[in-house]
């Protein structure tokens, strides 16, 4: 269980809440016989893409789960080729995303969770505590992504 430990350092603020969220859905998986590949967390803005870059073997079955802060409105998983094509992706879909993905060919590829859209925040939501961060007046989303194989 030492991905456990790696996974729950102390993580910084803004994305605690999407990588809980990977880390327990990594653990679900644990039971159905998937092994970690590779987790982490990011702070990503509307219709942006933040990504890691492994290798992949055509062999091993993989499964890529994606899971955002309530800042969040739609979030989707995205998996480029090494050209930077799109080669697969799931459905845009609320705050939770998964993609089943067999490499075509061993290599590399960019694995990434995609911020379709924010939700939208009123006015009096302000003085309420929530997740949705600005960064040089650019609201972001928290996301936690996790790359499994079996």
């Amino acid at each position: 269980m030492l991905f456990l430990l790696l996974m729950t350092s102390e993580p910084q603020a803004g994305y605690a809440e999407g990588k809980s969220c990977v880390n327990n859905k990594v653990s679900d998986n644990y039971l159905g016989g998937w092994r970690l590949r590779t987790a982490g967390a990011f702070e990503i803005p509307e219709d942006d893409t933040r990504y890691y870059l492994v290798t992949l073997a055509s062999t091993i079955q993989y499964k890529i789960i994606a899971c955002a802060d309530d800042s969040a409105e739609s979030i989707q998983v995205v998996v480029y080729n090494n050209s930077g094509r799109v080669i697969s992706s799931s459905e845009p879909s609320g705050r939770d995303a998964e993609l089943s993905f067999d490499p075509p060919k061993s290599g590399s590829y960019f694995v990434g969770a995609r911020v379709v859209s924010l939700a939208e925040v009123e006015e009096e939501e302000e003085t309420r505590k929530r997740r949705r961060k600005k960064e040089d007046d650019v609201a972001t989303s928290g996301v936690g992504l996790g790359i499994l194989y079996k």
